[in-house]
């Protein structure tokens, strides 16, 4: 989407100059504590042991010397449910304060729709013993669910963007689609400024065979393109 695009272009300088890490965590993956950790160890999806024996490695590889330190993280992030959120909140501290050890660490979280519970306690756990972490939040509404206490940070920390112009949306379809003037202007108010909308009409265009991707394009096949056979019915 537009605003994930943005994000990665405002923190790649960072990271290719290699003065701080970084790592993006897609909400769906996971939303707890926990599953963000696996994230950022690039451990989710691994079999039990091999789980343990990879987040043995990452932890020792960041710093966390201590065995009993290590063997309480390997263990919370395997399952172990916490005793309750506060040991829960030290342990994902902890974790994270491993991936800063070294430089400055830059946490994404991307397909938030808006900012529950689970996020802001995310980010207390980090805020409260203020680890050198920067937590950037790609949400569709900055805001906490109805009947829950914003915190003060929420408000002078939201970057809002607004629509597209509609040039600029006329630029994204021209590097993406050929399609005819109506087609076009379509697409574009359609969206209401937003490229997520506007690769939503893309597609529902495509299945009527409204656009055709703009690049590679064939203005004549090539002499020795043969066209292929038609599917066998069995």
């Amino acid at each position: 989407s537009g605003t994930t695009r943005l994000v990665q272009e405002l923190t790649t300088p960072f990271l290719a100059a290699a003065h701080v890490d970084g790592h993006r965590h897609h909400w769906q993956n996971g939303r707890s504590m926990r599953e963000v950790c696996l994230s950022v160890a690039g451990a989710i999806g691994l079999p039990d042991q091999e789980l343990r024996e990879h987040l043995d490695w990452f932890l020792a590889g960041h710093q966390v010397r201590e065995p009993d330190v290590r063997g309480r993280l390997i263990e919370w992030a395997a399952g172990r449910s916490a005793s309750d959120r506060v040991e829960e909140a030290r342990l994902f501290a902890r974790f994270m304060q491993a991936c800063g050890s070294r430089r400055p660490f830059v946490l994404i979280i991307d397909g938030l729709r808006r900012l529950d519970r689970e996020v802001l306690r995310l980010v207390d756990a980090i805020r409260a013993p203020q680890l050198p972490i920067i937590v950037m939040l790609v949400t569709r509404r900055a805001h906490v669910l109805e009947g829950q206490h914003q915190p003060r940070w929420v408000e002078p920390a939201t970057w809002e963007l607004g629509p597209l112009p509609g040039s600029v949306l006329d630029r994204i379809l021209s590097e993406v689609v050929d399609v005819d003037a109506r087609t076009r202007q379509r697409l574009i108010e359609r969206s209401g400024g937003w490229p997520g909308a506007l690769k939503t009409g893309i597609k529902e265009a495509a299945r009527y065979g409204d656009v055709v991707p703009a690049w590679p394009r064939w203005l004549a096949p090539p002499s020795d393109w043969d066209p292929p056979p038609p599917p066998e019915h069995t």
